[in-house]
């Protein structure tokens, strides 16, 4: 009898101590924080690549101006100032805000116009006017792009050359980048062809 007694009390502790093994829990794989921070550097790596690459389609590739593309009006190469000529390091639309762009400020928009005129005159802007017009009142570029529909709709309907320089359409891709050296590229003009009047 006793013998059968010891023998359950063994097998209720054995069964006791089982249970208690099975249920602890096993602490968690930790992974060093050095192998986190490398596969985030190769994540950025291939990121970095892929827009190099042009992969990644969500980045868009701005346009480059060829040169030749808009014809360049020999007579404008010069802006008159009293009797002082100077050369236009960039094509007209750095110096113009064309219609209806214009109309987007009201009057304020058109004051902007009148306190600018002699900084055009003197081609002593900081940045191409369109760009500072868009800054100084603060234009989305949908209302821009939408603006410029209607500029491309009344140049259709009058028939002129968007390739003459008189005419060019801003190109908005590149004036909202907001960065200067783009858009200077950009506009710059070409070596311009000196009228004969002017080399007499």
């Amino acid at each position: 009898m006793r013998r059968i007694i010891v023998f359950a009390l063994l097998a209720i502790i054995g069964c006791c101590f089982f249970a208690c093994s099975t249920s602890s829990t096993v602490p968690p794989l930790e992974v060093p924080a050095t192998i986190e921070t490398k596969a985030y550097e190769n994540a950025v790596s291939t990121q970095s690549t892929q827009i190099a690459a042009g992969v990644n389609s969500s980045i868009p590739t701005l346009p480059v101006y060829t040169p030749g593309l808009i014809e360049l009006n020999p007579g404008e190469d010069y802006c008159d100032e009293g009797e002082v000529y100077f050369k236009r390091h960039y094509r007209l639309i750095y110096y113009r805000i064309p219609s209806p762009i214009d109309d987007l400020a009201g009057e304020e928009g058109y004051a902007f116009l009148a306190e600018t005129s002699a900084q055009v005159a003197n081609e002593d802007l900081p940045e191409m006017l369109l760009v500072s017009f868009i800054k100084r009142f603060n234009i989305e570029k949908e209302v821009f792009v939408s603006a410029l529909k209607a500029i491309v709709s009344n140049y259709q309907n009058a028939g002129v050359d968007m390739q003459n320089e008189e005419f060019e359409v801003p190109n908005a891709d590149i004036i909202y980048t907001f960065d200067n050296d783009v858009i200077n590229a950009y506009y710059q003009r070409e070596n311009p062809v000196v009228p004969d009047w002017m080399q007499q």
